[in-house]
């Protein structure tokens, strides 16, 4: 008897299957490495997956233009004064940062001494130009600042850093989770280790190409993951 034609009845596929997580961008850096990343099927992430996002994300990003930056032995990225680094979003572009959370796991390696370091959140610009402001023209970032002070910001595309959020909140060596969120009507609001440190409003920009490190403090700054959904 002949084998009936399955097309069109089952959609069949043989090899490893492929390890989705919510979220449109995750990384803890346990591959060791910051190009041809181990995807979350062959390396599982090492932080909980985030409850809910719109989007999922299969693998690890590929970053580009890194200067400086080190994975150390626990699998933390590290940033000093010399550090940055970008990645682009999967597909080039994020159309939309509505409804959004950017969660960043950090600490001190010792007490900053002097100006700080800095996270890109979202950026408009795909030529990466390193240093503390062109780093992120046209985007928001957190700031990460010697005196204690957590940042929302904003850059415009020449290069001026508008403060949305900014509250102190110290200094110590501790483990600590910075969350960003913003609504869809362009309602920011950051929180330290669940905390509100303040809401603001700004629509300056609605896109973004991808995200980065861009460091500032001869003082270590170290990420043991971020989870961006």
């Amino acid at each position: 008897m002949a084998l009936e034609n399955l097309e069109g009845i089952a959609n069949v596929s043989f090899g490893a299957a492929i390890t989705e997580l919510n979220g449109f961008m995750l990384d803890d850096w346990e591959d060791g490495v910051f190009t041809s990343r181990d995807d979350f099927t062959t390396r599982g992430y090492e932080e909980t997956e985030p409850g809910s996002s719109a989007t999922t994300v299969s693998d690890r990003p590929e970053y580009g233009n890194v200067s400086g930056l080190v994975i150390n032995g626990s699998g933390e990225v590290e940033v000093d004064a010399s550090a940055d680094g970008h990645f682009p979003y999967p597909g080039g572009s994020l159309a939309s940062l509505d409804n959004l959370t950017w969660e960043i796991r950090y600490r001190w390696a010792g007490n900053p001494n002097t100006s700080g370091d800095n996270v890109s959140l979202t950026r408009n610009s795909t030529s990466f130009t390193r240093g503390f402001e062109g780093g992120y023209h046209s985007g928001y970032v957190n700031n990460f600042f010697q005196n204690g002070d957590r940042l929302l910001s904003e850059m415009d595309s020449g290069g001026s850093l508008n403060r949305l959020i900014e509250t102190a909140v110290g200094n110590d060596t501790n483990l600590h989770t910075l969350k960003t969120t913003r609504d869809g009507s362009g309602n920011w609001e950051l929180l330290h280790d669940g905390s509100s440190l303040g809401t603001a409003s700004d629509t300056s920009h609605t896109t973004s190409d991808g995200g980065g490190f861009v460091g500032d403090s001869p003082t270590l700054t170290q990420y043991p993951w971020f989870k961006w959904y």
